[in-house]
């Protein structure tokens, strides 16, 4: 007994064993296999600039995981591949199932059998009936299941019961007593001098100089509101802390786009403007660029007073993620980073 649990918890840990070993070997994938990227575009001097051959690859996992982007005479074309299979050649693997078609004999039948119905059987439209023994027209056995002394028994309920909705004499008159009442509203009203509508007007006044009063009280107080929070954001981005964990996050950020940015650049290029002005500017920006691609693109400025444009070019790089998992490390240790956390969390 003891030998055989002994055999399923040796099981249970080399399971664990593997899958942990997995999830190692997966991270330190994510974390030290590069990224890598290039990128590449020709034109040639007589073509049109929309008929640039441009095309870009994203690799990872030692070029085992590709992507690729190709733009080709105004045409797009995007593909994956994993392990050099196309993603569409093993999605589509199995083919696509074609659909079999009807023999022409039970195509022949159906339309045969659809032609021999005819109007007056059962299940047309227009036809009547199929009753064994004899057919009954469908309007005709309507008017049969009707009773043929409907129209007497309703004469002599009617001469029976006289109508209850004849129309009664109205009894319901205005007392003599109501008319001096009526008139003396009216006289009051046409007065002036109702105690009710005093009442009403000056109501009417309170509760307007009410509201107006309320609004004003609002306002202030949303007034100070505001300058409590101004007052709050102002010392929370004057603080010393708040500066140092700002620095942080920039240099960092920093660090990560210097990482990203292209190593290399190669490939050369010629131009020219009809303005020969034009082209000394773009030569002057581009010579500004030099600290990036370290002079390893040759550029070949033309002066014929022109429209020019024969390229050459390329780029390539690689992005690690032991990188961006050391800036997140040192960002989140740092004391002032947590400071502006927790201030953010539990403001007022």
């Amino acid at each position: 007994m003891l030998h055989f649990l002994w055999l399923i918890l040796k099981i249970i840990l080399a399971i664990i064993g593997v899958v942990l070993a997995l999830v190692l070997a997966i991270l330190l994938l994510i974390l030290f296999c590069p990224v890598r990227y290039e990128a590449a575009a020709l034109k040639a001097e007589e073509t049109n600039i929309r008929d640039t051959f441009v095309t870009a690859k994203v690799s990872w996992l030692f070029r085992g995981i590709s992507a690729r982007f190709v733009l080709e005479e105004r045409k797009k074309q995007f593909s994956i591949r994993l392990f050099g299979i196309s993603l569409d050649r093993l999605l589509n693997k199995g083919g696509k199932k074609t659909k079999k078609k009807k023999p022409e004999k039970e195509a022949g039948a159906s339309s045969a059998s659809v032609k021999e119905q005819e109007p007056g059987t059962a299940g047309g439209e227009y036809g009547t009936q199929e009753i064994p023994g004899e057919t009954i027209p469908e309007g005709q056995e309507l008017i049969q299941d009707q009773p043929a002394e409907t129209s007497a028994e309703a004469q002599e309920q009617l001469s029976n019961h006289p109508s209850e909705t004849s129309a009664e004499p109205h009894t319901d008159q205005d007392t003599p007593a109501d008319l001096p009442e009526e008139d003396s509203s009216g006289k009051n009203q046409e007065s002036g001098e109702s105690p009710d509508h005093e009442t009403a007007s000056s109501e009417e006044k309170g509760s307007f100089f009410e509201k107006i009063s309320g609004r004003i009280g609002e306002t202030f107080e949303k007034l100070g509101r505001l300058k409590q929070k101004a007052e709050w954001w102002t010392d929370f981005i004057t603080d010393e802390r708040t500066g140092f964990a700002l620095s942080c996050v920039l240099g960092e950020v920093k660090k990560i786009f210097a990482h990203v940015l292209p190593r290399r650049f190669y490939g050369r290029m010629s131009f020219g403007f009809e303005d020969p002005s034009i082209t000394g500017r773009i030569l002057a920006a581009a010579g500004a660029t030099i600290p990036f691609h370290k002079n390893s693109v040759e550029l070949h400025p033309s002066f014929e007073e022109k429209n020019m444009l024969d390229a050459d070019v390329g780029l390539k790089g690689r992005i690690y993620g032991i990188r961006f998992a050391a800036s997140a490390v040192r960002i989140l240790l740092n004391r002032d980073v947590w400071f502006v956390i927790k201030t953010m969390k539990h403001k007022e």
